[in-house]
């Protein structure tokens, strides 16, 4: 009994694991998408369970389980079918191969009805099992054909590569039938010509194929196999034939036929009489069936690949396209794809200008062609009418030098829209010399597309080329407007430090009496002890005391008076508020003293407010000069910090008990100019009308809000809210929760940093709260990581190793990352005035830091707006 083995090999499809992979079949077995089938195939285009097998001693069949589970069998689309050894089987995106092993099977098919010849037809030899078991003779010759049919059908079957099956297939055939030379000849494409494929001696070298065109010609007439057993005693032979004069006396020659259709066509001969007989060419013939299967199958994988690849080649030339943005470009890119798709000898690329063409680019044509070719009218038909043109062989003497005669020529038009015969931009062609093949309507497809890609590309360049005109113009405007923003901006700046210095100028008459009375007070400690020490000596040792004591007193006067005048830019760091206060009592308390004035604090822990210290400085003295002027002499000031309830925001109130404020005049002290002192106020106080409204401003940039409220002959109270930067739980020390609790989430950052104990520190604060970190202390290898890598934050030293290169460094990142949040670092506050990019930058850390200065920069305070009173 015939034992029926059959199997489906994966010869492509979308999951590459897959590929070439094959598969036993079993009655029964079912194919689909779920993992609940026998053989699975992934894809959302298989169903659940699609297919299932019944196989049997006989065939195989298959039935779908779906009225939509449909199968392509050799192209034609089935629902349930017989299968035979090499069927080409289509299931959603998948390709298979069916494979039989069993020999016996196809021994006893029947092939197609052959025309009749007064050569030994083969076609007896298929009409019953009779004829085939006399054909065979005796058991021994019998085993002996079934085990060359099985040897040759198992080695080829398995084999894809269309030039490796052809070569082992004449290799096995010379080996088994022992002939001297042996030829395979296939029709090319177009069935236009037959062509060598194979060609081998016996001893496997590869030889150059000659054929009698007597037994070609019958062969493919007849289409049957032809057997001379002796050439010198065949009557079709004359002495000049070319088999003759190679000395051949025996050869085969078989038809490879599939569908009633040639493919082409297995010749082996020898120099020996009576080598091959009739049980040869029947075992031949056999064999060449089952080939004629596996090499249109082949042939059909390699047209399969070489059009993947094409597709890919495709795929690539479009992303490239699209990339470009200049002419030059997409022009060079599209003539030289164009030849690479479609394995061109040549291509060319013309464009259209004012109803003529111009060859813009070329790929494979030289210099001297290119001058000496001139446009024919040929083309601007395809211009035109907007339709490809197709010549193989051509015979047009018009379109040389650029295209030989009866090379193949490709033309199609260069439209984004080619139904229309409209918005044709050009031509692009492609050209094969005489032997390189000729251009199927798969390759004009291809063309098609690549031409519809370079037309976009090419429109969207003339965009952008229009556009970047058009930004170039508007930059030159904007360039003038920013001029003229900018010294007006500057004109500003200029007058508000004028009139901010003014204020400045107004406190100094409230410092110069504190600080001249303290200055007196310590020459006068000085002086005394000169005098005692010039009367004795044991005072000296005293004297050099008290001058060092005084010294340093005099130090602290003078670096509080620098530090209030310091201008320091827009800098805003967190600082403890009830400091900064007390820095400017310290200043004004002996001018407040000497007048009789007394100063109440009453301050309640808050958190550190992120504030500018020149300005709030500035804000806190306009205040106390203001009750100074209200109190005039005897009086009180009481100085309020809380925080609210329920509340981030801290609340700073002045209190005192002078005249008061008229209710009309109330609503108005914020506005610039409007003042009660001086001459504009008619009183006797001096005063610009500027310090209120520089407070008001000031606390507004910080999100604050400034209000008053008074009572005419009781006094006046001003009150400040500032929003308090949002803190960790607890800032306690390293053991407390904060230090324990997570602030990121695997956020990727940058230092920058080239002292090394600031930036391990930093480092491991922040892996430690649940950053991935990177550092380094230069900015070369800064630049290199923000070119491989995104990063979240990057902390960025003020001066590495100098405060240009750091300037230059930001530009640089902000241009590879327009979104990356730079946190500046340095060492001292001033150097923030410098830093004109502090306005884009995420946020200003200064050394030294803590967790809640460095815990601002991930969680910042939400702005928040108040309105004039």
């Amino acid at each position: 009994m015939v034992i029926n083995v059959a199997q489906v090999v994966i010869i492509a499809g979308p999951s590459p694991e897959l590929v070439g992979k094959d598969f036993l079949i079993r009655d029964g077995d079912v194919l689909g998408s779920s993992v609940a089938s026998t053989i699975v195939l992934h894809s959302d285009q298989i169903l659940p369970q699609h297919i299932q097998f019944h196989c049997s001693d006989a065939n195989t069949q298959f039935t779908g389980l779906s009225p939509n589970a449909f199968v392509l069998v050799n192209g034609e689309k089935l629902s349930q079918a017989t299968l035979s050894h090499g069927d080409m089987i289509t299931v959603g995106d998948y390709d298979l191969m069916w494979k039989e092993d069993s020999a016996e099977q196809k021994l006893i098919k029947p092939p197609q009805p052959m025309l009749e010849s007064r050569i030994e037809s083969r076609q007896k030899h298929y009409d019953s099992t009779k004829h085939i078991l006399e054909s065979l003779g005796d058991q021994e010759k019998t085993q002996r054909r079934l085990i060359t049919l099985y040897k040759i059908s198992n080695t080829i079957s398995g084999i894809l590569d269309l030039d490796q099956l052809l070569k082992n297939l004449l290799k096995l055939i010379l080996t088994e039938f022992g002939g001297d030379r042996g030829f395979i000849m296939l029709y090319n494409q177009h069935q236009t010509q037959l062509v060598p494929a194979a060609a081998l001696s016996a001893k496997g070298d590869i030889i150059t194929p000659k054929i009698s065109e007597r037994i070609v010609q019958e062969v493919l007439a007849t289409k049957e196999s032809l057997l001379c057993e002796n050439i010198l005693d065949d009557a079709r032979f004359r002495a000049q034939d070319s088999l003759i004069r190679q000395n051949i006396m025996a050869t085969m020659c078989i038809p490879l036929i599939r569908n009633n259709e040639i493919l082409g066509l297995i010749h082996i001969d020898s120099q020996q009489r009576g080598k091959f007989s009739q049980m040869d060419l029947d075992l031949l013939t056999k064999v060449a069936t089952q080939a004629a299967i596996v090499i249109e199958n082949a042939r059909f994988y390699k047209v399969k690949q070489e059009f993947s690849r094409n597709l890919l080649a495709l795929a690539q030339a479009t992303q490239s396209l699209s990339s470009y943005l200049r002419s030059e470009l997409i022009v060079q890119d599209a003539a030289r794809y164009t030849a690479q798709i479609l394995d061109a000898s040549s291509s060319a690329l013309f464009l259209g200008e004012q109803n003529s063409l111009r060859l813009v680019a070329t790929h494979g044509v030289s210099e001297e062609i290119k001058e000496k070719f001139v446009i024919p009218s040929l083309l601007y038909k395809v211009l035109e009418g907007n339709v490809p043109m197709l010549l193989n062989q051509h015979n047009m003497p018009e379109l040389a030098p650029l295209v030989p005669l009866k090379a193949s020529f490709l033309a199609v038009p260069v439209s984004i829209h080619p139904q229309q015969k409209t918005g044709v931009m050009g031509i692009l062609c492609g050209i094969k010399r005489i032997g390189k093949g000729l251009f199927t309507s798969e390759d004009q497809q291809l063309l098609s597309i690549l031409a519809s890609y370079t037309a976009i590309a090419l429109s969207n360049a003339t965009f952008y080329e229009e556009l970047r005109q058009k930004e170039q113009e508007i930059a030159g405007w904007t360039q003038q407007l920013e001029r003229g923003v900018l010294e007006r901006t500057q004109q500003l700046q200029a007058t508000q430090h004028k009139l901010v210095q003014s204020e400045k100028m107004a406190a100094i008459g409230l410092l110069a009496a504190g600080v001249a009375h303290e200055f007196n007070n310590i020459i006068a400690s000085m002086y005394g002890f000169a005098q005692i020490a010039m009367k004795s000596d044991k005072y000296k040792d005293r004297l050099i005391q008290v001058v060092l004591e005084q010294s340093k007193r005099a130090c602290e006067i003078t670096e509080r008076l620098q530090s209030f005048s310091k201008h320091r830019g827009e800098t805003q760091e967190l600082i403890d508020i009830q400091e900064l206060i007390d820095s400017v009592l310290r200043l004004t308390e002996t001018a407040l003293t000497n007048e009789g004035i007394k100063v109440i604090k009453e301050y309640q822990p808050l958190p550190k407010l992120l504030l500018n210290i020149e300005t709030i400085q500035q804000v806190v003295m306009n205040i106390l000069i203001n009750a100074r002027h209200a109190i005039e002499k005897d009086g009180t000031i009481i100085i309020r910090i809380s925080q609210l309830t329920d509340s981030q925001t801290a609340q700073i109130e002045f209190e005192d008990d002078g005249k008061g404020i008229e209710p009309d005049k109330l609503d108005r002290i914020f506005e610039p100019f409007y003042t009660t002192k001086g001459s504009f106020g008619g009183g006797t106080q001096p005063g610009t009308g500027i310090g209120l409204a520089f407070c008001y401003n000031t606390i507004k940039d910080h999100n604050g809000e400034i209000t008053v409220r008074s009572t005419l002959g009781e006094g006046t109270c001003f009150t400040i809210h500032l929003p308090i930067p949002q803190q960790p739980e607890k800032e306690e020390s390293a053991s407390s929760e904060t230090h324990q609790e997570k602030w990121g989430q695997g956020e990727r950052v940058l230092i920058v940093e080239d002292m090394t104990n600031t930036r391990k520190l930093l480092m491991n604060i922040l892996k430690d709260k649940g950053f991935i970190v990177y550092a380094v202390d230069n900015s070369c290898s800064a630049l290199e990581l923000c070119k491989k890598d995104v990063f979240d934050y990057i902390f960025l030293n003020g001066k590495i190793p100098s405060q240009e290169e750091t300037l230059s460094l930001f530009d640089e990142i902000k241009r590879i990352e327009p979104d990356a949040k730079i946190v500046l670092l340095t060492g001292r506050a001033e150097d923030a005035s410098v830093m004109k990019y502090l306005g884009v930058a995420h946020g200003y850390l200064r050394k030294p830091f803590d967790l809640q200065d460095i815990y601002r920069i991930f969680y910042p305070q939400p702005s928040r707006h108040s309105s004039k009173p």
